[in-house]
Protein backbone atom coordinates (compact mmCIF):
# COMPACT_ATOMS: atom_id res chain seq x y z
CA UNK A 1 0.00 0.00 0.00
CA UNK A 2 1.40 3.43 -0.82
CA UNK A 3 1.99 5.50 2.35
CA UNK A 4 1.35 8.86 3.59
CA UNK A 5 4.07 9.88 1.69
CA UNK A 6 3.50 8.25 -1.72
CA UNK A 7 0.54 10.11 -1.78
CA UNK A 8 2.54 13.86 -1.22
CA UNK A 9 5.15 12.63 -4.09
CA UNK A 10 2.01 11.74 -6.53
CA UNK A 11 0.42 14.90 -5.97
CA UNK A 12 3.66 16.83 -6.28
CA UNK A 13 4.50 15.22 -9.50
CA UNK A 14 1.38 15.46 -11.27
CA UNK A 15 1.44 19.14 -11.24
CA UNK A 16 -0.66 22.51 -10.29
CA UNK A 17 -3.14 21.63 -7.56
CA UNK A 18 -5.87 22.86 -9.22
CA UNK A 19 -5.83 20.28 -11.63
CA UNK A 20 -4.69 17.27 -10.38
CA UNK A 21 -8.20 16.50 -9.24
CA UNK A 22 -9.45 16.24 -12.16
CA UNK A 23 -6.22 14.35 -14.04
CA UNK A 24 -6.27 12.11 -11.83
CA UNK A 25 -10.30 11.32 -12.18
CA UNK A 26 -11.27 7.91 -14.02
CA UNK A 27 -12.78 9.66 -17.42
CA UNK A 28 -16.02 7.98 -16.87
CA UNK A 29 -18.11 7.25 -13.79
CA UNK A 30 -18.31 10.16 -11.72
CA UNK A 31 -22.30 11.85 -11.59
CA UNK A 32 -23.49 14.91 -12.93
CA UNK A 33 -20.62 14.79 -15.60
CA UNK A 34 -18.17 15.68 -13.50
CA UNK A 35 -15.62 12.63 -15.12
CA UNK A 36 -11.83 13.39 -15.11
CA UNK A 37 -9.69 13.67 -18.13
CA UNK A 38 -7.66 10.68 -16.64
CA UNK A 39 -4.53 12.56 -18.37
CA UNK A 40 -1.77 10.81 -16.10
CA UNK A 41 -3.49 7.26 -16.36
CA UNK A 42 -4.40 6.84 -12.85
CA UNK A 43 -8.03 6.02 -13.53
CA UNK A 44 -9.43 7.07 -10.05
CA UNK A 45 -13.17 5.92 -10.24
CA UNK A 46 -15.85 7.25 -7.86
CA UNK A 47 -16.33 3.96 -5.63
CA UNK A 48 -17.62 6.09 -2.48
CA UNK A 49 -17.62 4.24 0.78
CA UNK A 50 -19.02 1.75 3.25
CA UNK A 51 -19.19 2.99 6.76
CA UNK A 52 -20.75 0.52 10.16
CA UNK A 53 -22.33 2.66 12.72
CA UNK A 54 -23.50 0.65 15.46
CA UNK A 55 -27.25 0.29 15.92
CA UNK A 56 -27.49 1.69 12.26
CA UNK A 57 -25.54 -1.37 10.57
CA UNK A 58 -23.35 -1.07 7.21
CA UNK A 59 -24.37 2.17 4.70
CA UNK A 60 -23.17 2.91 1.72
CA UNK A 61 -21.93 6.82 0.67
CA UNK A 62 -20.58 8.87 -1.67
CA UNK A 63 -20.74 6.23 -4.60
CA UNK A 64 -20.55 8.48 -8.15
CA UNK A 65 -19.39 11.63 -5.93
CA UNK A 66 -16.05 10.95 -4.16
CA UNK A 67 -13.15 7.79 -4.10
CA UNK A 68 -11.12 7.53 -1.40
CA UNK A 69 -8.00 5.03 -0.76
CA UNK A 70 -6.40 3.83 1.85
CA UNK A 71 -2.94 4.83 2.71
CA UNK A 72 -0.17 2.77 4.84
CA UNK A 73 0.63 5.34 7.52
CA UNK A 74 -1.26 5.15 10.56
CA UNK A 75 -1.81 8.17 12.89
CA UNK A 76 1.08 8.09 15.21
CA UNK A 77 2.71 11.07 15.46
CA UNK A 78 0.10 13.43 16.50
CA UNK A 79 0.33 15.16 19.71
CA UNK A 80 -3.53 16.33 19.32
CA UNK A 81 -5.26 13.32 18.04
CA UNK A 82 -3.02 10.21 18.94
CA UNK A 83 -5.47 7.62 18.03
CA UNK A 84 -4.16 4.47 16.88
CA UNK A 85 -7.44 3.35 15.05
CA UNK A 86 -7.10 6.84 12.13
CA UNK A 87 -5.40 5.97 9.22
CA UNK A 88 -4.49 8.55 6.15
CA UNK A 89 -6.73 7.89 3.01
CA UNK A 90 -5.95 9.97 0.09
CA UNK A 91 -10.19 11.41 -1.83
CA UNK A 92 -10.87 13.17 -4.00
CA UNK A 93 -14.22 14.43 -4.65
CA UNK A 94 -16.48 15.30 -7.34
CA UNK A 95 -15.44 19.03 -7.49
CA UNK A 96 -11.90 18.01 -8.19
CA UNK A 97 -10.91 18.78 -4.43
CA UNK A 98 -8.06 15.66 -3.70
CA UNK A 99 -7.04 15.45 0.14
CA UNK A 100 -5.18 13.45 2.43
CA UNK A 101 -7.19 12.71 5.39
CA UNK A 102 -6.51 11.25 8.64
CA UNK A 103 -9.62 8.67 9.04
CA UNK A 104 -11.00 5.96 11.44
CA UNK A 105 -10.08 2.71 10.23
CA UNK A 106 -13.85 1.50 10.48
CA UNK A 107 -14.48 3.03 7.08
CA UNK A 108 -14.31 0.53 3.74
CA UNK A 109 -11.75 1.91 1.15
CA UNK A 110 -10.30 0.28 -2.06
CA UNK A 111 -6.72 0.11 -2.20
CA UNK A 112 -4.11 0.25 -4.39
CA UNK A 113 -0.59 -1.04 -4.40
CA UNK A 114 2.43 0.26 -5.93
CA UNK A 115 5.06 -1.10 -7.47
CA UNK A 116 9.09 -0.31 -5.63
Amino acid sequence: LPSKKDFETLLSEVGEITLIGKKLKSAEGWNNGKNGDDSVGFSLFPTGARDYVLLEGERFLNFGSAAFIWSSSENKNSIWDNNPTKVFAFAIRSNDKVSLELLEKRWAFPVRCIKN
